[in-house]
């Protein structure tokens, strides 16, 4: 509390004598006046005081006429006190208005707002000074409550990690915290009293303002997500916007407090990448997976046909050598026994043909390793099948790139593989139609190679040259429910007496030796797309250099000793080693199947 002011009287006489200036009249309205007033001299000597002046400060009226208005002014503001009165003895200001504090007899400070107005002499001279106080001490300390509840909750809005803002209903910021600042790279003063036009892009500018027209509009409070670009970064903000409302109910400003939740979003986009791409590796693991159970199966299976075949190979030799010598020794007059001699020939050859097949697709015989242009095989294939294509009104249409690296490949396998494959689509047109077939290299990328799996011992890698070839039909196609099971050994959907079913177990076989990749799909225009895929030689010599400890070699076939024969020895060119040199099946040898490793 400042210390009590002691009033010092300019005369020393008991009583004051009525001053000349007020008249009975005016004496009686300023001493009532509600309204604290004061008369003074320019040099600030009280000359008169009226009745609510003496009690708002707790004098009398004796103690305050003859002193100074600088006692009862705080001393914080007695400067300016005294270049009011210098103001008004110079001449230079005839009336002013100010707001200062005061102080009281029992030492309380007031906050007054004073309206002083100069009184002139008839020679126009300063003579007095006319001033009006009203109290706004409870007016002022409102007021500073008030702002220092402002200064707590802008402390609070401060220190939020929410970016927190208000604007009018034109859209100008009236507060924002901190937060807001830091986000937008600006200074308060720079932003207090604009709008988002003035101080973002154009694009950013117009969302914030859509968003905040929907808000008063709806006149409820809405959540939305932002993405805006703050100098060159996208940001992602989540938004909580809310209308202000006055105590009659209307709405006078928008608010909203924002959370960047840019590095969480991010965090959620990665995520979504890792479990896409675990999921994948999963999908990918269950692919591989079945084949290694199709691995399993086809392996007991290729171990069931090798024994099958060598137990069944004597049998039908004996009964073909039955069927020669009846044609050759047997006369008879029925004209039916040729006829049933010759379909009894039929269906041994026929079963000779599965045999084959059987003892191709549990071979582990080692290849014989060529560099090898895939074209020339493709033509040679071409050739071989001739006459099935013209039979069956096929046109085959090449479409083959002569700029084809070489393969290391068996050229005699590579050749049964598209055969196979001619004859597979060939069959598959009754109507006649177009098998067309196309070459082209290329460099694999990291997405080619996850598409191939690892059913290789040595998968493909990103970065090889690859030979790809495309068989494609325009006939039916193949049942989707069924062309998961192409592959399987015996499976076939040709009528009965047309395949064995085992043309294609025996080409994915073969492919696999190879290190290549098969394909087989129905193609989104008809018919039946295979697709081959073999490492260019580059490739495949590049593995070979970087791999020293490669896989064992593929074990060798087991020796298949020639069987005796009675008849004539069969050559030693003759495809299979069971057929004399007139076709005949001779018995094999009674020895155990061979046992994998």
């Amino acid at each position: 509390m400042a210390a009590r002011p002691r009033i010092t009287r300019a005369s020393a006489s008991a009583e004051t004598p009525r001053h000349p200036l007020l008249p009975d009249m005016y004496r009686a309205l300023f001493n009532q006046s509600p309204v604290p007033a004061l008369v003074c001299d320019t040099d600030g000597t009280l000359i008169e005081v009226n009745h609510a002046f003496a009690q708002l400060f707790g004098y009398s009226h004796r103690e305050l006429v003859g002193g100074r208005v600088s006692v009862i002014t705080h001393p914080l503001d007695l400067a300016e006190h005294r270049e009011r009165l210098n103001g008004f003895r110079g001449g230079q200001a005839d009336e002013f208005t100010t707001r200062k504090r005061y102080l009281t007899k029992d030492g309380r400070t007031l906050w007054g707002e004073s309206h002083a107005r100069l009184v002139r002499d008839p020679d126009n001279q300063p003579r007095w000074i006319i001033a009006q106080i009203f109290d706004r001490t409870e007016e002022h300390t409102t007021a500073e409550q008030a702002r220092e509840s402002e200064q707590q909750l802008q402390a609070i809005l401060d220190n939020s990690s929410a970016v927190i803002f208000v604007k009018d209903l034109l859209g100008r910021y009236i507060m924002v915290n901190r937060r807001f600042e830091q986000l937008h790279r600006l200074v308060r003063s720079s932003i207090l009293g604009r709008t988002d036009r003035q101080l973002f892009d154009p694009k950013v500018a117009r969302v914030f303002r859509r968003h905040d027209q929907a808000i008063i509009a709806a006149g409820r409070e809405t959540q939305t997500e932002e993405e805006v670009v703050f100098g060159t970064e996208m940001r992602t903000l989540i938004s909580l916007k809310f209308p202000l409302r006055n105590l009659e109910g209307e709405i006078v400003a928008v608010a909203g407090m924002s959370t960047d939740i840019t590095r969480r979003k991010r965090a959620e986009t990665r995520l979504k990448v890792l479990n896409e791409r675990l999921l994948k590796a999963n999908d990918e693991l269950k692919k591989t997976q079945l084949q290694l159970i199709q691995a399993e199966k086809l392996e007991s299976i290729g171990r069931l046909a090798a024994g099958v075949a060598h137990e069944v190979k004597n049998p039908l030799a004996l009964l073909l050598m039955g069927v020669e010598y009846l044609e050759g020794n047997v006369p008879t007059k029925d004209e039916n026994v040729p006829v049933i001699l010759k379909e009894m020939r039929e269906a041994i050859t026929r079963a000779e043909k599965i045999i084959v097949g059987m003892v191709d697709f549990s071979s582990h015989r080692q290849l014989d390793w060529q560099t090898v242009q895939l074209n020339q095989i493709i033509d040679g294939a071409a050739l071989l099948t001739r006459h099935q294509f013209t039979r069956k009104n096929v046109r085959l249409k090449k479409s083959l790139d002569r700029t084809l690296p070489p393969i290391r490949a068996d050229k005699t396998r590579i050749e049964q593989v598209i055969v196979n494959l001619f004859i597979n689509a060939v069959q598959a047109m009754k109507k006649g139609g177009i098998v067309s077939v196309a070459t082209w290299s290329r460099e694999l990328g990291e997405q080619d190679r996850r598409n191939f799996g690892s059913r290789t011992a040595n998968p493909f890698r990103a970065g090889d040259r690859v030979v790809i070839m495309e068989i494609a039909d325009n006939g039916p196609g193949i049942p989707p429910e069924v062309i998961s099971k192409v592959f399987d050994p015996f499976f076939t959907t040709k009528p009965t007496g047309e395949g064995t079913g085992l043309g294609l177990s025996v080409t994915r076989k073969i492919v696999d030796l190879h290190e290549g990749h098969i394909e087989l799909i129905n193609a989104p225009e008809g018919g039946v797309k295979v697709t081959l895929t073999f490492k260019a030689q580059e490739s495949m010599l590049r593995d070979a250099d970087a791999q020293p400890h490669s896989p064992a070699p593929l074990p060798p076939a087991e020796p298949q000793p020639a069987p005796p024969d009675t008849h004539t020895p069969a050559p030693e060119h003759e495809k299979n080693p069971h057929r004399g040199r007139r076709g005949r099946i001779h018995p094999a040898p009674q020895t155990e199947p061979r046992k994998d490793r």
